[in-house]
């Protein structure tokens, strides 16, 4: 009796809004995803339209700006004859690397911080100070630690998209209905049950959010990171493009971040219209 309170209890989604999602037609949903679909592909199309037509006749000048067309060129070229795929992997693995860390550190202290006021109290500041930091200003510290090697980079990544998480954590957490809280407990629930089921489960959309927000700052990191010490990867790609003025070499390298970022955000947000669909817009 107890799981099959908890099961339909910790989604903590009011009874209006159940009701609201069931009583939608599927068919006039169907429709307005595909309105704000094409909405959203006209935007793209318009935007890259007007990018293209203000480098071939406004600036003509490709040292400041190059058109979506020279781009297109330039990234075959990048990726069969200077290599690109292996900047790519290179700063995939960094990310990869902050991103778990991020996650692996930031659910834990979160849920702590949320849950042990004597924790908060202690680390409270420290997440403030840290938060508050610019990031860019430790990375030249990281670096001068850990020279060029990749434990360096993957730690400034991580203490750029960890508080993301660490936040949202918290928030659910707090978040969760003392009235759900009392009723486990009035179960049976206790310790590391009531954890669990209840708190866990509660904080599990704030939690998906933040690791959906931590994406494109883990992204950010990587460029920071790799700006002030690598041997390869695409922040060095971005930074010797700069140099040379290579603006064709430059906006590739930020496409490829930014189409990474869309993706895995998409995905993120896909995992957590999943499991809370009553949050979605």
């Amino acid at each position: 009796m107890t799981n099959a309170i908890i099961e339909a209890a910790p989604a903590a989604m009011p009874a209006a809004v159940v009701g609201n999602v069931q009583k939608q037609s599927p068919l006039r949903n169907r429709f307005a995803i595909q309105g704000l679909s094409w909405m959203s592909v006209a935007s793209v199309v318009l935007g890259l339209t007007a990018w293209e037509l203000i480098s071939r006749y406004v600036v003509h000048n490709k040292l400041f700006l190059v058109g979506p067309i020279d781009i297109l060129q330039r990234i075959g070229t990048m990726f069969t004859d200077e290599d690109l795929l292996h900047d790519v992997i290179v700063s995939g693995q960094e990310f990869g690397g902050g991103m778990v860390l991020s996650i692996v550190i930031g659910i834990p202290v979160g849920l702590l911080v949320a849950l042990s006021p004597g924790i908060r109290a202690v680390l409270q500041p420290w997440i403030s100070a840290l938060y508050a930091t610019p990031t860019i200003a430790l990375s030249p510290l990281f670096i001068l630690w850990f020279g060029l090697d990749p434990m360096g980079k993957v730690l400034v990544i991580t203490l750029v998209g960890v508080f993301a998480v660490i936040v949202n954590t918290e928030t659910g957490t707090r978040e969760t209905p003392p009235d759900l809280v009392e009723m486990a407990r009035i179960m049976g629930l206790k310790g590391f049950g009531l954890f669990t089921q209840v708190y866990i489960r509660s904080a599990f959309p704030f939690i998906l959010t933040g690791i959906r927000l931590a994406i494109g700052k883990c992204i950010i990191g990587v460029v920071v990171a790799e700006l002030f010490g690598a041997q390869a990867g695409l922040g060095l790609r971005i930074q010797e493009a700069q140099l040379a003025f290579d603006m064709a070499g430059l906006f590739v390298c930020v496409i490829v971040l930014a189409v990474t970022g869309v993706l895995l955000t998409a995905i993120a947000q896909a995992v957590e219209n999943k499991f809370a669909p009553w949050r979605q817009a």
